[in-house]
């Protein structure tokens, strides 16, 4: 009976442990499934993610091989200029295109524009942020900018061969020309037009700033002379009285 009895006991014992294996095999199952589900959802959004950044950094590589082309091309008119200058040429225009809607591959592409305008390296990197913001302002290309406000400061004597010096001058246009945009009814580029049309040595001629010649030149735009005519107007009446200072 004894015997009997603990073979009994034995059995429910065998029988409660093969329950407990089993259930435990099912909450292992389980737990292997949900894993899988699970590890395989992380492999896909891992290779959307990976696709994604692998696209961005073709897009990086991409756009630094445009961005070297460019610079290359606007240093091979500059003549020998140094990898210190050239970092701070670089560094410059990458700095202007988070301050303007240019991309820095096309203020890499202007240095060109300013070597062209007879400008170093070193008057190129402080002439870029001005003449960036004036195409900005005017809205036109870094190429129209740098040729309409170069010229109008050469043609007003006001280029000057120290950099600073220079930089200082080519703001000093740059302004007077926005400004008049926002007071007279003309463009930026008619403004700088009226200038670049003998008016700006006629006013160099009578000793005029450029901030008289383009009062008179905003005065006309409200009449409706714009333009090259009114630099042709600003001209004749400049040089009368040159004539007159002289008899």
């Amino acid at each position: 009976g004894v015997i009997v009895g603990k073979l009994e006991l034995r059995k429910d014992q065998w029988e409660q442990s093969i329950k407990k294996v089993k259930a435990d095999q099912k909450s292992l199952s389980g737990l292997v499934l949900r894993n899988s589900a699970q590890f395989k959802k992380m492999g896909r959004s891992m290779t959307v993610a990976g696709g994604a950044i692998v696209g961005a950094v073709g897009l990086m590589v991409k756009a630094y091989a445009t961005f070297d082309k460019a610079m290359t091309e606007s240093l091979a008119i500059m003549g020998d200029v140094s990898p210190a200058m050239q970092k701070e040429m670089a560094k410059t225009a990458l700095e202007m295109s988070t301050k303007t809607t240019f991309a820095a591959k096309k203020l890499a592409g202007a240095y060109f524009f300013l070597a062209s305008a007879g400008m170093d390296a070193t008057q190129s990197i402080k002439a870029l942020p001005v003449v960036a913001k004036f195409a900005q302002a005017g809205t036109f290309d870094l190429a129209t900018a740098t040729d309409l406000l170069t010229d109008a400061q050469t043609a007003l004597d006001l280029s000057s061969k120290n950099a600073v010096k220079n930089q200082e001058n080519l703001i000093r246009v740059s302004d007077v020309l926005v400004g008049a945009n926002t007071l007279a009814n003309a463009s930026v580029k008619q403004f700088a037009e009226s200038l670049t049309t003998k008016a700006a040595a006629a006013l160099v001629n009578v000793n005029k700033e450029i901030e008289e010649g383009v009062a008179i030149l905003a005065a006309y735009a409200d009449k409706g002379v714009k333009g090259q005519l009114a630099g042709q107007r600003l001209t004749m009446m400049l040089n009368g009285l040159f004539d007159a200072t002289r008899r």
